[in-house]
């Protein structure tokens, strides 16, 4: 396996297809966290917060 980071972004209006084709690539391969800005936005509205673990991040001083 390929020690390089890499960054796929998948971008478009509404309703393009992001999710649905994440999802189906997501089901054959791994492709790390999915940072979807509608279900971090719904995240703080609930919770009032972010959980940075669900992505794999963490806050350092």
């Amino acid at each position: 396996m390929s020690k390089i980071k890499r960054l796929r972004v998948f971008a478009g209006p509404n309703g393009s297809g992001k999710s649905t084709l994440f999802e189906t690539i997501s089901s054959k391969f791994y492709v790390g966290n999915l940072m979807n800005s509608d279900l971090i936005g719904r995240e703080i509205s609930e919770r009032g917060f972010i959980d940075l673990d669900r992505y794999g991040l963490k806050v350092t001083p």
